[in-house]
C-alpha cells in the first residue's frame, strides 16, 4: 500500500484522476501541463480530503477567541491592580497574548482535519460515498 497525494481533478466511472501539482488558474488553461495520473477504484482503499481554507479559518477563528477569552480572564481578575486599559496592567496583556496564542493553534488543528471516506477497492462503496468529496473537484 502506498499514498499518493494530490487534488481531486476528474471522476470516472471506475477511476479518480489525480492532478499531483497544486493547480492554479494558470495551470487550468493549460491541461497539457497537467500532471494528471488516474488512479482505478479496486486500488484504492480510502480517500483522504483536506481543505486548506479551514486550516485557515480556524486559525483566525481560533485566535479571536482567544483574545477575547484572554481578556476577559484579564478583565476578572482580582489579583491583579487595575492598569492598563483596565484589564491588570502588563499581566493583562499577556494573557491576551497567550490565549490568541493558544487559540490560534487549537483552531488551526481542528481547521485542518481530514475527511476519511473509506472505499476498501469496493466500487459500491465508492459509489455510495461519492458525493461526500465531489464537492471538491476541479474539474466539474
Amino acid at each position: 500500500m502506498y499514498r499518493i497525494k494530490g487534488q481531486i481533478y476528474e471522476i470516472q466511472d471506475s477511476a479518480i484522476i489525480l492532478s499531483k501539482k497544486y493547480l492554479t488558474r494558470k495551470l487550468l488553461k493549460d491541461p497539457q501541463k497537467l500532471d494528471l495520473i488516474a488512479i482505478q477504484i479496486p486500488t484504492i482503499k480510502r480517500i483522504e480530503v483536506r481543505i486548506n481554507e479551514n486550516r485557515n479559518v480556524g486559525i483566525i477563528l481560533g485566535t479571536f477567541t482567544g483574545i477575547i477569552a484572554g481578556g476577559i480572564i484579564s478583565a476578572s481578575s482580582k489579583e491583579t491592580t487595575s492598569g492598563m486599559l483596565g484589564m491588570g496592567g502588563f499581566e493583562g496583556i499577556g494573557n491576551i497574548v497567550v490565549g490568541g496564542c493558544v487559540g490560534g493553534c487549537v483552531g488551526g488543528l481542528i481547521g485542518s482535519m481530514r475527511l476519511k471516506i473509506p472505499i476498501d477497492g469496493n466500487l459500491a462503496n465508492f459509489k455510495k460515498e461519492e458525493e461526500k468529496f465531489r464537492k471538491y473537484l476541479i474539474k466539474q
